[in-house]
Parts: C-alpha cells; structure tokens; sequence
C-alpha cells in the first residue's frame, strides 16, 4: 500500500510538472486576448516572406476620407532585374470611406492585435517556411511591433484573409 501512494504522490507531482511547463511555454498565446476596443491606426504595414524570392506586403494609410489600401506583391528587393523599388510591385490599390476605416479599426480590435506587440518567435522546426512582420503606427503616436518565422501570433491567418478579402469588395 504505500508503494501504490508513492506512485501517486510522483504521479501527481510529473502532471503538476507537465502543466507548469506548458503554461510558461504557451503564456504568451494565453495571454492574447482580443480586445473588444477599436485600434484606431495611422498605418499598418504587414509584410509577408516566404522560401521564394516574392514578397507580400499589405499598406493601410488612415486618410481624410477613410482608409488607403494598398497591395504589394513580387520580388523589390532583387537587384539583378534594374530598378528594385517596392512601388514597381503594386498589384493592387483601392481607396474606403470612414466606414471601412472603422470597421478596420474593430476588426483589429477584435483579434486582439494590440497584444501582439513585442511577438518575435522563431519555429526552427521547419524549412523553407515563411514569415512576417507588422508594425502599425496608432493615432496616439504608439507603435505595434511584432514578427515571426514558421511562428504566428493568434488570429493572424484570420488577418491575412481579411486584409485579401478587402480587394473583392466595393466601399
């Protein structure tokens, strides 16, 4: 009997383990809680990379009337092809009202990007992946930093697919 109440006790004591490890590994994902206020931002840069040469990149400029959309896809950073410059790969550019700045601004919100400032994580289990970069000038002269390769913050596929989506539809 008290050899079953040892295997207990060190049964207990290898879970207790196991979950405090798993929090101090997973705190920063528990700690990212949407936020249910608006994140009334000057400008969002949201950079993609991946194995190829392309890059991907998103551009949200607050303007007088609303919001300026841009899109950026292809290869600015290869020398060898003559002038590498970011405004020679604009795929895309739509301008919205104050409407769809404000539904940018809760959407935001909502997926709690503000507490992805400071996310910096590698996943240096995978080859060949892909990464990104935001950082995100708000109103009040704050800036949101976060970047990752092979390693996202929550939320952040949702993003993507949001940003994409904002080309399909008319403001």
């Amino acid at each position: 009997m008290p050899q079953q109440i040892l295997y207990i006790i060190l049964g207990a004591f290898a879970l207790l383990v196991l979950a405090a490890v798993l929090f101090f590994v997973f705190r920063k994902r528990l700690a990212a809680k949407p936020s249910k206020t608006a994140l009334r931002f000057k400008k969002l840069i949201l950079h993609e990379h991946g194995c190829t040469a392309e890059e991907n990149e998103y551009e949200l400029l607050k303007t007088e009337n609303g919001v300026r959309i841009s899109n950026y896809f292809g290869n600015w950073w290869d020398a060898g092809e003559g002038v590498h410059s970011r405004k020679n790969c604009l795929a895309k550019r739509r301008g919205g009202s104050e409407q769809l700045y404000n539904e940018l601004a809760e959407l935001l919100g909502s997926l709690g990007v503000a507490s992805w400032n400071g996310f910096d994580e590698t996943n240096p289990h995978v080859c060949d992946g892909g990464g990104f970069s935001l950082e995100i000038e708000l109103e009040n002269g704050e800036t949101i930093f976060a970047r990752g390769m092979n390693a996202y913050p929550p939320h952040y596929r949702e993003l993507v697919s949001r940003l994409q989506g904002l080309f399909d539809r008319q403001s």
